[in-house]
């Protein structure tokens, strides 16, 4: 099933507020200053940029891969490598329950990019609300988590979570 998210940068401003990811060219709307991301190299040399705010009795986590090379132009394939990288995720936040991922979602103001959404439980019962985004040159993860399953503000939470802008 595909799911089309509508560009949200109108509504958005409104309630977030847009921040660059470092200096890859990439933009995300958050509740609150990230701050400077932290960057890592991947096994790969790509530069992986994390960063993770607490607001509102949540955690609000942004991690960016900057691909070293190219990933392709096949969104399946990309789609396949998002999922990948969501299951490794799982594994190292200790994710013992999951919705099942959401695929082929689309972003609207990027046609090259794919998206997936899920819902997690952890271990320690933290309940996460994650989307992932990819095109050929960068994926990003977004989460939400915290110890209560049920965010007061669904429409920030959502804003946060599709509205990753891609270079």
């Amino acid at each position: 099933m595909a799911i089309s998210i509508a560009s949200l940068a109108q509504e958005t401003e409104n309630d977030l507020k847009k921040y660059p990811v470092g200096n890859t060219g990439n933009f995300i709307y958050c509740p609150a200053n990230p701050g400077e991301f932290e960057i890592t190299l991947s096994q790969d040399s790509s530069a992986v940029y994390t960063a993770e705010i607490e607001y509102d009795g949540y955690n609000w986590a942004i991690i960016v891969v900057d691909f070293n090379e190219k990933v392709g132009f096949e969104k399946d394939v990309n789609q396949e490598l998002l999922c990948s990288y969501l299951d490794f995720l799982q594994e190292q936040f200790g994710v013992d329950n999951s919705q099942g991922y959401e695929k082929n979602i689309k972003l609207d103001s990027n046609p090259a990019a794919i998206g997936v959404s899920d819902k997690w439980v952890d271990q320690s019962e933290n309940y996460y609300r994650i989307s992932g985004w990819i095109d050929n040159n960068f994926m990003a993860v977004l989460m939400v988590y915290g110890e209560n399953n049920y965010y007061p503000d669904n429409t920030s939470l959502k804003q946060f979570l599709n509205g990753f802008m891609f270079k």
